[in-house]
């Protein structure tokens, strides 16, 4: 007996589309800033890079992003590992002396699912202005020189006030003769001097927060009265003195007259 057929019902072959859920990219930037003049100055990189004077204490200061996933956090400047405190979730800072020479400032975040950052600094450095005298074709450091700085607005100059910045100014040259600051960008002009040397002004336009020229002072040259030298081969011949004659006074020339000595003959008693 045949048994029936029994009919299936045909399979489906197509099959949901899947939905793709994409995971936001946690925002994990770096943002650097450096403090200098205790604090008082704000310097952002310039296409990744500072610019300091050598021999400085700068504090650095890291704001991360997504602070909750930081697992670690490790800053170095050279070849040297710097401790960062953290007193708000994100936020590092960390104090460094500049040194002689151009190093890296490097920062590497881990988070907590393994992902790294790692940003790098160049720190470009400069040893600062001189204030000298060229002697014998060598720059000499001017010590005790006076320095004034002044703020330029258009033409009118006005001595800066540097107290803000913990700035003394005027201030007075140091043996080395080396000058910088951190100040403001803008315009402004130094003045150097000293007894016995002319007065010498610097313009400077600064973009980089360093304000530290070249200055060359010149001596002020003394007039000196030089003897006169009489060659050997000239003589000099002393005047001669005509001896004094002495001329009779006018009384003895009436009485010495003989007109008058005649007369006075004439004028004598007759003896009895």
């Amino acid at each position: 007996i045949d048994e029936p057929v029994v009919a299936t019902p045909p399979t489906s072959t197509s099959t949901e589309p899947e939905i793709a859920i994409e995971v936001p990219t946690p925002d994990r930037t770096i943002m650097t800033t450096i403090g200098v003049s205790d604090d008082s100055l704000t310097i952002s990189p310039t296409d990744g890079k500072f610019s300091l004077l050598v021999g400085s204490e700068v504090t650095s200061y890291f704001l991360l992003s997504d602070p909750e996933s930081i697992a670690s956090v490790v800053i170095s400047y050279g070849d040297s590992t710097l401790l960062p405190i953290s007193t708000v979730p994100g936020e590092y800072s960390v104090t460094w002396t500049v040194a002689s020479t151009e190093q890296v400032l490097t920062i590497i975040v881990t988070y907590a699912d393994e992902s790294v950052e790692t940003t790098v600094y160049d720190v470009a450095v400069t040893s600062g202005g001189l204030v000298y005298e060229v002697i014998e074709g060598e720059r000499i450091p001017v010590a005790g020189a006076v320095i004034i700085i002044y703020s330029l607005d258009g033409t009118v100059r006005t001595q800066w006030d540097g107290s803000s910045f913990g700035i003394v100014n005027p201030s007075t040259v140091v043996d080395s003769g080396i000058i910088g600051w951190y100040v403001p960008n803008g315009t402004y002009v130094v003045s150097a001097g000293k007894s016995g040397y002319k007065d010498t002004d610097a313009l400077r336009m600064i973009t980089n927060n360093i304000l530290a020229p070249f200055i060359e002072l010149e001596t002020i040259s003394e007039t000196i009265e030089e003897p006169i030298v009489i060659p050997e081969d000239i003589v000099t011949i002393e005047p001669v003195s005509e001896p004094e004659i002495e001329s009779p006074s006018f009384y003895e020339s009436i009485v010495g007259a003989p007109l008058v000595q005649a007369t006075a003959d004439l004028a004598l008693p007759v003896a009895t």
